[in-house]
């Protein structure tokens, strides 16, 4: 084995013994002589006998810290919102993916716009009104993308529904801003022209 991937070897089996239980931003190791346990990896061909030995000695004073995301230690506390589709298992296709472990990480932010660029979207919506940000309407040639069909709401509402508040579906992004832009008509019909002008328009106007 190479001395690199030696290292790599251990700093790997160094991360993985650290404790799982603690702050999401950071844990601290520090051994009573400032000594960080390591199982030193033993080569195919070498005896037990000669593994170098399992620490690596720092400073007497020393304290390591090491940052680790909370998702590459693979422990999260999952939140389950209490929404009565998701209740109901409605949405399964939420467990699926796993939602509460991502939740558990973050449930979006105010600063993501994601833009519907469909049939429009319920302006009056109880679990996206909210939430929504203004768009524009290129069947109709004006401001108000309110939804005449029923698809642009129901994309809306998997995206970013207001989530946990015991009302109607989760949303997989519960905090992100919804921006309605309106490219199809009442029977779901459009053009490629307006189709493209939505996306330029969600473009230039924040939609991330």
């Amino acid at each position: 084995m190479c001395k690199r991937t030696w290292q790599v070897t251990a700093l790997t089996l160094l991360l993985i013994t650290i404790p799982l239980s603690y702050s999401i931003a950071s844990e601290r190791l520090l051994s009573p002589a400032g000594t960080i346990a390591l199982a030193a990896p033993r080569l195919p061909s070498q005896p037990a006998d000669q593994v170098p030995p399992p620490n690596i000695r720092a400073s007497e004073t020393t304290t390591t810290t090491l940052y680790l995301p909370l998702v590459m230690r693979n422990y999260v506390a999952p939140v389950y919102p209490n929404d009565p589709a998701y209740e109901g298992d409605d949405q399964w296709g939420l467990n699926k993916i796993e939602g509460p472990k991502a939740w558990g990480i973050t449930t979006g932010s105010s600063l993501v716009t994601i833009a519907v660029i469909d049939t429009g979207v319920d302006l009056d919506h109880p679990d996206l009104q909210d939430k929504i940000v203004p768009g524009w309407d290129f069947v109709n040639n004006d401001a108000t993308p309110d939804d005449d069909h029923s698809h642009g709401t129901h994309v809306a509402g998997i995206a970013a529904a207001t989530t946990n508040n015991a009302l109607g579906i989760a949303g997989v992004a519960w905090n992100t801003r919804i921006m309605p832009v309106k490219v199809l008509d009442s029977g779901g019909n459009g053009s490629m022209d307006d189709v493209i002008a939505g996306m330029t328009y969600a473009a230039d106007h924040g939609a991330q």
